[in-house]
């Protein structure tokens, strides 16, 4: 399901969830959690949040959103991450990019009984544009892990390589 922003074409899409185990049972247990808990996710290319922050704050208002992914957000760390995100209903995780270009950005909406677990890469991964969380929900033992990724497309195969080596 895609809804789509009138703005410059930005299109908003849906995340996915890819489930690694190849155990039938287990998946299909984390299948019915995810079809009863209603995480509403939305993931967009903004190609700098700071020439769209109008934009932007409209989006946050117009659309009921738990988990927000922005990528491209070409944010340094000269700009804080209140300046675009409301911080009052959101906990904000974000990678930036030194220099200009590049970043990611994840927006989780806070919530009685639920709490976020930010996820610690490798030092060897350190330069990969990535951030990784669990959402834990209190009555349940099922955490989620989310994890937003910017791949510039000049990528060389080495950075390749050490972004899925991460991700496994």
């Amino acid at each position: 399901m895609n809804a789509t922003s009138s703005a410059k074409n930005n299109t908003v899409n849906h995340m996915q969830c890819y489930l690694p185990s190849n155990d039938h049972n287990s998946n299909s247990n984390l299948l019915n959690y995810l079809e009863n808990c209603h995480l509403r996710c939305y993931m967009t290319n903004v190609r700098s949040i700071s020439n769209r922050l109008g934009e932007f704050q409209f989006f946050l208002d117009a659309y009921v959103s738990d988990v927000v992914v922005l990528t491209e957000t070409w944010q340094t760390n000269d700009i804080p991450n209140p300046l675009f995100a409301k911080c009052e209903l959101y906990d904000v995780f974000s990678h930036d990019r030194t220099p200009r270009g590049g970043g990611v950005c994840v927006l989780i909406k806070k919530q009685p009984g639920i709490s976020i677990k930010f996820v610690e890469l490798a030092d060897a991964a350190q330069d990969l544009e990535m951030v990784a969380f669990d959402i834990i929900q209190s009555d349940t033992a099922l955490p989620l892990r989310l994890i937003a990724v910017y791949r510039p497309p000049s990528c060389s195969s080495s950075v390749n390589d050490l972004l899925f080596s991460t991700l496994n």
